[in-house]
């Protein structure tokens, strides 16, 4: 990533959490969760943050779910984003990871078939792939996992 990329990529970071989360949890179209430095100097730096919701797929987009005339509901992660600074230090896998118990909570007193997410980059594809995130059949630049791989991996990683 250039020095240009690295500030636009900040930049967009902020103006999010500035402007588009706010607005959106006022709307109750999304909810931001935001992890923040308690040690830093300026009180409560961000060190990164996600945003969630929920959707449905068609079902061309996953065959075989439901019938052809159901929809098959889902849960969105719209962005998870850590601070240039804080990148590489596991911060972006113990956010993803509080997503995924967020989601089987969820999952448990709703009917929730898939985490979905559009992956920004193949890097972040590759990040995501480590947790068994896969291409969608129906649009193979949006990945998923189902909620019951998802409880798989947490039983798993609990022993």
């Amino acid at each position: 990533m250039t020095e240009e990329e690295d500030r636009e990529a900040a930049a967009d970071m902020n103006l999010f959490l500035q402007r588009r989360a706010i607005e959106q949890v006022k709307k109750s179209v999304s909810r931001t969760y935001i992890l923040r430095d308690d040690n830093a100097t300026d009180s409560g730096r961000v060190i990164g943050y996600y945003a969630i919701s929920v959707g449905h797929l068609v079902p061309d987009d996953i065959p075989k779910v439901v019938s052809p005339r159901m929809t098959i509901p889902v849960f969105l992660l719209l962005r998870l984003a850590i601070d240039k600074d804080f990148q590489g230090k596991g911060y972006g896998a113990k956010l993803f990871v509080h997503v995924l118990h967020g989601l089987v909570r969820l999952a448990e007193e709703t009917g929730i078939y898939a985490l979905v997410l559009d992956p920004l980059n193949d890097h972040v594809r590759l990040f995501y792939e480590k947790f068994g995130l896969r291409s969608l059949p129906g649009d193979a630049a949006r990945m998923f996992i189902r909620v019951r791989d998802v409880e798989a991996w947490i039983s798993q990683t609990r022993h």
